[in-house]
Parts: structure tokens; C-alpha cells; sequence
């Protein structure tokens, strides 16, 4: 049973139970009855009623009365025509809407349907049931208890027409402008509007279909519809992929990162930031690294490289911009912030961007300099084992023919001179595994989100419902935060320095298996190789360790053998979650020595930047330790038919306003997206003060429409969509129930 924003009720398929009758009887189904409050009552003492458990029969001490409840928000009465029968119950929140169908055996001879209308909650309603007359519908709208108000029968069909047990036709289209368009047919009769099509985007909240629309497959990467015939002949709710094929995606966002990219330079030349064009190299690395791969003459590859390992529109999207040394360092870092700028309006919306600066001559040298400079994302930690992955896992950007070359010296070239002994120094180990700590810090796995998994994990990550991605996100950093750290710690012996991580190479990273799936990268493919050799490095793991890391290696690879566990049963992905921390934390520890001893033998400039850019990421960890946040983005849509000027939309906690507020103005029948920002500090987002909240209590959330300004505090009047979390401890993780969310009120709006 699904429920509906605007009519909470679907009309379900008439059961067998029912099929054949030795008489005629009324079929009579009741959406949105408070349970305790259906009863049947002939007139003359006799009285049905006091359901118990969903799904049971009721009590019944009329004959030939029997009730079902296959849903909480639906009701079945069955009566025979000896008598006139009475149907009472009391209203919810939601809209009435009843059905009452007159069969003999598996015909049907009348159909008479009432609503969805809206009315009171509390108020008592009545049904009346004869045998040779219309059903009639009262509601007590005085509230005095007697229901006096007839609701009229908004179809009445008899003979043939209502006999007809055939369900409509639904199908979808894609227009040529990116819009969804549904279409219900009955017969020849287009039956496409919001009486008899429903629409959701998370396929539990549905609303009347307005016509086409345009939806963020960020947020909505699937709709469900369904619709039903005046005779109320229901069509299952069926699911159709809200985006464009997987390779269309790929270039997609292959085109739109080239044009930021072409854009961010142009931009930089126009501001003096640049002499020219030229001389600017552009490395892509992470998943994305995929969107320029080629074959040995040239052939475009990226749809079979992103295949399991990216997922466009989605997964972040990592740059390292390297402007001509002429170029101060202010200009340079303007070029990388102008690129990512400019991804971010892209018109095919891509995922997060980030773009390192750097001088040229350092990737033509091969060696990055450290530096002290907050800005950059590796704050200046671990730059050779850095460009060591980089090399071996990443492709420049191609901006073909439209724009100037951004490719640098070959990538190979590079690998092999950091294959020289001590081009990679065993100190940034040590440094590698703190900025895993970060990294992980970052994703907000320190609040967690009750029943975020769904309990089934898609086959590609944009097949995730929002949350059900903040979950992902979460483990999948994680994972790739223990091997980043484990990597590190490969860095401090020589043994694995010299079998794994310089052995490794290019064709090696990017042809790696992650059990079923490929790797994601260098330190995935380097940790799983290492963790699987046990003769050549035998010291460099237990056995636990290594049964753990090949884990992880495969949940980072997308494996679906590995993420369903997590998804279906939040204890282990708690324990996962718990388990790559320490892992991450431990590695970094045990590198601390080597780290030491690096810093003794650096010369004193060296030690000195090294030491204050390891103090800056650690106080980093220890902020995100005391402050966990967590940026929240969702959808919302105006399905009503007047437009949306300057709605505020507001964030309860606990039911407290945080203060956390955005005006909305949106056109009738479009959406948009409301994209959060802790460190921007726009809302939507969570950030908990860690020593005042205990950890692993629920806390719940609501999003409130106000548009009175005169709600205070949650109500229900406003109230449209919710959800629940709690502080992360990694020392116990737990097994929350899951959480109910908020279900939204008929408001024409709609969360993901």
C-alpha cells in the first residue's frame, strides 16, 4: 500500500476472496479510517467491528459480514443485499475516499465511487447500503457526532461500463527537452491528468500528475506512477529511470567538465590571472580519471572505464590544475577555483568538483613542493604519495579541438621517475593515513541517519533514494579512507615500496579487480594486492587485517555482494563503519615512527612545514570530532496549481527551530533542488555539538512550510516531510530501529 500526498489511497486489485459469490454483495473499500473507530451495524442490533491486527479479519457477529484490512490505511467490508447495512468510522488527517462495488460472482453490476475529498480529522462518517438504491456517503461536518452533510458520488457507473475489469495503460516518455511525460490510456481514452495518473519521486509519497515536468536525477534518479480508470481498475505502481542511458551520462559530463574547464581558463586569462591559455595542465584522477581514458591509438574508452567505477552526475569529481610557474600562486589557485566554479553551473549537473593548484614545473619534475597554505586539500600532507596515484590511476583532460591542450608530460614517464628509491618518502605514510582520518570525518559518518539503507542497495549509486546515498557515501568513504591509510602505511616499508606501490604501474592500477568489481583507484588496487600476497611482505598485516582490507577493497569497488550486507542490516554497517575508523587510526599510529624518523633527518625548513600542515589536519580532525556535520539536499516540488512566491521552508530539531531557513519561489508543476552548506552556512544542514548530545539517541528532524509565519513550533499544519538520526559512537556502535519519517500532508510538496 502506498499513500498518497493528495488522495493517500490506492484503489488495490478486487481479491479472490470475493470471486465467487452465490449472490450479490457489496464490495466497499475505506481509505484513510481510523482503525479502532469501523463498525457495520444493520438496524436492527447487530454489529460488526473492533479490528485487530492488520491483515486479519475482522470480528464479525452479522451474517455474511466480513472485513479485511490489508493495509493500516485500508479497509474492506463485505455485505449481502438481505438488509440495509451502515458503514461508520472516524476521519484522519487525510482525505476520504471510498469505493463500493455491487458483484454477483465475477461480475461486476455497479460501481459508485466517493472522493478523495478533503474534510476534518475526528469527524465522524457513515455509509449507507441498500439493496436496490445508490449507496449514500454523509459526513458530520458540524462535528456534533451525527454525520447529516451527503458527499456525492463523483462516479456512478452500471452495466458494461462498470463491468469493465481491464486496467489502463501507463507508460513514460523522455521529451526531447529533458522533460517526463506520462501517458494513461484506457482504450483510446487519454486518462492523463491528476484524477486518475499519480506521480511520486520516492515511490511512497504520490501526488496528481499535472502534465510534464522536469525533475533532478540527483535527487529523483527513478518516478513511480500509477494510475486507475473511472472504474477504478488500478495499474501497479511501476518504476521508470528518470536518467538518460549510462553512456549519454558519461559524455555528458565528460562534455560539460570539459567546457568548465575551457571556461575557467578563458576566465583566467580575461582577469589577468593568465597571460595565455597555454601552458595549463589539467590532471583528472579518483573514479573520475575514467571520463578521458583512451586506447593505445586514441579511441575513446570512457564508457567502458566509468563502467562500475563512476557514476555520473553523482560521484565527486577530483582536478589538479597545474598553471605555468610564472603564474603567482594566487593566480594559479584563481584558475582551479574558476574551473570548479564553473562546473558547478553546469547544465547537466555533475558531481562535487574539487581542483588542486599546483606549478607546472612541479609535474614536470615530478616532485610537489610543500607548502603552508590551508586552502589546498591535502593540507600540504603526504604530496608524493599522492602524485604516485595520480600518475598511476589518473588522464589529462581532453578539451578537444575547442579549446588548448591541457595535457602534461606522460603519466608513465612520471610513475617511473617516482620509481627512483626515495622519491616517495616513508614519512607520508604517516601523513597519508591522518588525511584518511579527515577524509572519512568529512563524509559525516558521525551522524547517521535511522534507516537510511532501505535495506536493498541499487545496482549503479544514482539508483539510491537520498538518503539511502548519504548512507552510501558514508561507507563507501570509509572504505576508501582504511586503504588510503593502509596505503600509507605500505609507504614506510620498503619491501611493500617496492613490490606494490612502485611495482604496480598504470596498466596494473587500472586493470585491478576488487574481488567482482573493479577498483576505484591506486591505493585500492596497491592495498588489495599487497593484502592478498602473503609470502612476498609477510609482516606487513595479520591475517584479520588482511581478511578485513581485501573486505573493504571490495566495498569501495561497488561490488554488490559486499554493499548489500551494509545496506540491508545497519548493525554491520555500523560495525563497517566502526571497523575502517580503527583501521584508518591504527595504520596511522603504527607509521608514526617512520614519520619520526623522516622528520630527524629533513633539513629544518622541511621539518618545520611538515610538522604545522600535520598540526592543521589534526586540529581539522579534532573539529570534526567536536563539531560532526552533515550538508543536507532535497527536492522540492510545487504541485498545486499557484506558484510559490518566497515560501519559507524551515528546520526543526527535536522540535526546536534551529534558525536554519530558506525562501522558496517556484513556478506551479516544477521542482527544484535545496542544497545545504556547513561551511557556507546555508541551510539545509546538520552540525551537533558532540560534548552536549549523547551519542547513539535519536534525534528527529522536520522541514516545516510556514507560509503564515505563525507556527512556532512543529505542527502538523506545516510539518511536510522529516526524518531521524543520531551521533555516531564508533567505540558502540548500534542497531537503531528504523525511524518513521514525517509523511507529508497534502500540500502540493514533496521531499525525496
Amino acid at each position: 500500500m502506498k499513500t498518497l500526498a493528495h488522495i493517500a489511497w490506492i484503489v488495490l486489485a478486487l481479491g479472490s476472496a470475493s470471486a465467487a459469490q452465490a449472490a450479490p454483495v457489496w464490495i466497499v473499500k475505506i481509505g484513510n479510517a481510523q482503525a479502532e473507530s469501523v463498525a457495520v451495524s444493520d438496524g436492527a442490533g447487530g454489529r460488526a467491528g473492533a479490528p485487530p491486527a492488520a491483515g486479519e479479519p475482522f470480528t464479525s457477529v452479522l451474517t455474511g459480514v466480513s472485513f479485511r484490512q490489508p493495509d493500516d490505511a485500508l479497509f474492506e467490508v463485505e455485505a449481502p443485499l438481505d438488509r440495509t447495512y451502515t458503514i461508520e468510522w472516524k476521519t484522519t488527517q487525510q482525505p476520504v475516499q471510498v469505493d463500493a462495488y455491487l458483484k454477483d460472482g465475477l461480475t461486476i453490476l455497479a460501481v459508485h465511487r466517493f472522493g478523495p475529498q478533503a474534510v476534518p480529522p475526528d469527524r465522524r462518517v457513515s455509509l449507507v447500503l441498500a439493496a436496490s438504491a445508490t449507496p449514500v456517503l454523509r459526513l458530520d461536518a458540524d462535528g456534533d457526532g451525527t454525520p447529516e452533510t451527503a458527499i456525492a458520488a463523483k462516479v456512478s457507473l452500471s452495466g458494461d461500463a462498470a463491468n469493465d475489469q481491464t486496467a489502463p495503460a501507463l507508460t513514460h516518455e523522455r521529451l526531447s527537452d529533458g522533460r517526463h511525460k506520462l501517458l494513461l490510456l484506457d482504450g483510446a481514452e487519454d486518462l492523463s491528468d491528476a484524477d486518475h495518473l499519480f506521480l511520486s519521486l520516492d515511490g511512497r509519497r504520490f501526488q496528481g500528475y499535472q502534465g510534464p515536468f522536469s525533475v533532478d536525477a540527483r535527487s529523483a534518479p527513478a518516478l513511480f506512477a500509477f494510475g486507475q480508470d473511472r472504474a477504478g481498475n488500478a495499474t501497479p505502481v511501476l518504476r521508470f529511470d528518470a536518467r538518460p542511458p549510462f553512456c549519454e551520462r558519461v559524455q555528458h559530463d565528460r562534455s560539460e567538465l570539459a567546457a568548465a574547464v575551457r571556461a575557467g581558463i578563458a576566465d583566467a586569462v580575461s582577469a589577468g590571472a593568465l597571460s595565455s591559455p597555454t601552458g595549463v595542465a589539467v590532471l583528472a584522477h579518483g573514479r573520475a580519471a575514467c571520463l578521458w581514458r583512451k586506447g593505445l591509438l586514441g579511441s575513446d574508452l570512457s564508457c567502458d572505464a566509468c563502467s562500475g567505477v563512476y557514476e555520473p552526475g553523482l560521484d565527486p569529481i577530483e582536478l589538479e590544475v597545474f598553471a605555468p610557474d610564472a603564474a603567482p600562486a594566487a593566480a594559479r589557485r584563481s584558475v582551479a577555483e574558476g574551473i570548479a566554479a564553473r562546473a558547478s553551473e553546469a547544465a547537466h549537473a555533475l558531481g562535487p568538483v574539487a581542483a588542486g593548484d599546483h606549478a607546472r614545473g612541479e609535474l614536470d619534475r615530478a616532485r610537489l613542493e610543500l607548502d603552508q597554505d590551508a586552502t589546498h586539500r591535502d593540507g600540504g600532507l603526504a604530496r608524493q604519495l599522492q602524485l604516485l596515484a595520480w600518475s598511476a590511476e589518473g588522464d589529462y583532460a581532453d578539451l578537444g579541438s575547442a579549446g588548448p591542450d591541457v595535457s602534461g608530460p606522460l603519466l608513465a614517464g612520471i610513475s617511473s621517475t617516482l620509481g627512483t628509491r626515495g622519491a616517495v618518502p616513508a614519512l607520508e605514510g604517516h601523513e597519508a593515513a591522518q588525511l584518511a582520518e579527515r577524509e572519512l570525518l568529512d563524509a559525516g559518518v558521525m551522524l547517521r541517519v535511522i534507516g537510511a539503507p532501505l535495506g536493498s542497495a541499487p545496482s549503479e549509486p544514482s539508483g539510491d533514494p537520498y538518503f539511502a546515498s548519504i548512507h552510501r557515501r558514508q561507507i563507501e568513504v570509509a572504505a576508501d579512507a582504511a586503504l588510503r591509510a593502509a596505503a600509507g602505511w605500505l609507504a614506510t616499508d620498503a619491501c611493500a615500496v617496492e613490490n606494490t606501490l612502485l611495482a604496480l604501474g598504470r596498466s596494473g592500477a587500472q586493470g585491478a579487480r576488487c574481488g567482482a568489481a573493479p577498483c576505484p583507484g591506486f591505493e585500492a588496487a596497491a592495498v588489495q594486492r599487497a593484502a592478498a600476497d602473503t609470502a612476498t611482505c609477510p609482516s606487513l598485516f595479520t591475517s584479520a587485517e588482511r581478511e578485513s582490507l581485501a573486505l573493504l577493497a571490495r566495498v569501495a569497488g561497488r561490488e554488490p555482494a559486499a554493499l548489500q550486507p551494509l545496506f540491508e542490516d545497519e548493525c554491520k554497517a555500523n560495525g563497517h563503519l566502526a571497523s575502517a575508523l580503527a583501521l584508518a587510526r591504527s595504520f596511522r599510529d603504527r607509521a608514526r615512527s617512520a614519520y619520526d624518523r623522516g622528520l630527524a633527518a629533513a633539513s629544518p625548513s622541511e621539518r618545520s612545514l611538515r610538522q604545522a600542515n600535520l598540526a592543521g589536519v589534526s586540529a581539522a580532525v579534532a573539529a570534526r570530532l567536536a563539531h560532526p556535520e552533515l550538508d543536507l539536499r532535497f527536492q522540492i516540488a510545487n504541485t498545486s496549481k499557484a506558484d510559490f512566491v518566497a515560501l519559507p521552508v524551515r528546520l526543526f530539531e527535536n522540535k526546536v527551530f534551529t534558525g536554519q531557513e530558506r525562501r522558496v519561489d517556484l513556478a506551479t508543476s516544477s521542482a527544484t533542488i535545496l542544497q545545504g552548506s556547513a561551511a557556507a552556512g546555508r541551510p539545509f544542514f546538520l552540525r551537533v555539538d558532540a560534548a552536549s548530545v549523547q551519542p547513539n539517541a535519536r534525534r528527529d528532524v522536520v522541514f516545516v512550510i510556514d507560509p503564515d509565519n505563525t507556527l512556532g513550533q512543529v505542527s502538523d499544519a506545516g510539518t511536510f516531510s522529516g526524518f531521524a538520526y543520531y551521533l555516531f559512537d564508533p567505540a558502540n556502535p548500534i542497531c537503531p530501529a528504523p525511524a518513521k519519517v514525517h509523511n507529508p500532508l497534502a500540500r502540493g510538496v514533496v521531499s525525496p
